[in-house]
């Protein structure tokens, strides 16, 4: 499991795409970034 995670879950949102477009399959994003955390 890859978890990805910015600010506000923005960019990390694209990262997720851009690793699941390079293979990574189990990979997930912190809903709502930090400042939801």
């Amino acid at each position: 499991l890859v978890v990805v995670y910015c600010q506000s879950g923005v960019r990390s949102a694209q990262a997720v795409a851009l690793l699941q477009s390079l293979g990574y399959a189990n990979v997930q994003s912190l809903s709502g970034g930090l400042e939801e955390w």
